[in-house]
Order: structure tokens, then sequence, then C-alpha cells
């Protein structure tokens, strides 16, 4: 992605600062998701310290349950779960926007690549931040420039404390 790009999608936060308010709302659920999964991963490790493994020996020609082969069952890994377990369900409120806008914003930030969204089946849709989208949610306005030039700072203390 080109330093262009990047510009044009800080220059959209600048214009419509409601579209950070959807981002930084995702990014807080990212965050809730985020300790959730941690926590579910340290409660089954220690499950299955406490629990001693069954060894079952079977011959290799075995087929599982469902008729199929051991070797042709797909097995579902941590990494799997994990990135399911990362879509987000559509945030519906947003403080400081209005609820008829939101589809609007959903949309635009979807098309500038900001937030991506994913049909889960009859669960219906999740939506994840993209690294840009992920960057705009702390993006500081109010410091757009620095003294380097055509740069883009994000929140820093300065920013948080404004």
């Amino acid at each position: 992605m080109n330093a262009g790009m990047i510009f044009f999608e800080m220059d959209l936060l600048v214009e419509y600062p409601d579209f950070q308010l959807v981002l930084a709302a995702y990014h807080a659920e990212e965050q809730v998701v985020a300790e959730a999964h941690a926590e579910a991963r340290k409660q089954a490790k220690q499950a299955a310290e406490a629990a001693e493994p069954e060894v079952i020996a079977q011959p290799d020609d075995c087929e599982s349950l469902d008729g199929a082969p051991d070797d042709e069952v797909p097995t579902k890994t941590p990494a799997d779960d994990f990135a399911e377990s990362r879509w987000i369900a559509r945030i519906m409120e947003v403080e400081g926007i209005p609820d008829e806008e939101l589809s609007a914003i959903y949309g635009q930030l979807i098309a500038h690549g900001l937030l991506k969204f994913k049909l889960l089946g009859r669960d219906g849709m999740g939506y994840q931040l993209t690294s840009l989208g992920r960057r705009g949610a702390f993006f500081c306005p109010e410091h757009e420039q620095t003294d380097e030039g055509d740069e883009f700072s994000f929140i820093s203390d300065e920013c948080e404390a404004a």
C-alpha cells in the first residue's frame, strides 16, 4: 500500500469523524474478544494438564464413525478457532452516531478498506478492522502533520489529553 492511499484514507477520517467512532468501537470489541480468547486458551491448557490423555490403539485402516478414513477427517487447529473468533458481530449502536447513518458509514469503511466483512452462515455477518482501519481507530486529526512533512500521527499522550 502506498503512502498516497494512507493519506487519502486519513483525510477521510478528518472529513468524517464519525468513521473513527465506528473504528474505535470495533477496536474496543476486538480487545474484548482477544481477552476472552486468551482466557479460554488458559482454561483449556489447565484442563488438558489436569487430565491424562487416554490413548486407544487403532489399526491403520480404521475408519472414523462417519465412515471416512481417519486421515481424511478434517481437523480444526487452535489457529482456525482464533481466526473465526476474531469476526465481530455488527455493532448496531455507536454513541454519537444516529442509527440511520450507521449503515452508510459501514459501506464507506468497507469501500475504503478500513473494515472487512464475512458471511458467517446462520450467524449473520462478521466484521474485522483491517490494519489500516486499526491505525485509523487511533488517528488524531489535531496532530495530522508532523515537522517532517506530510506524515500523519496517531493518538499520542497530547491527543488523549485534548
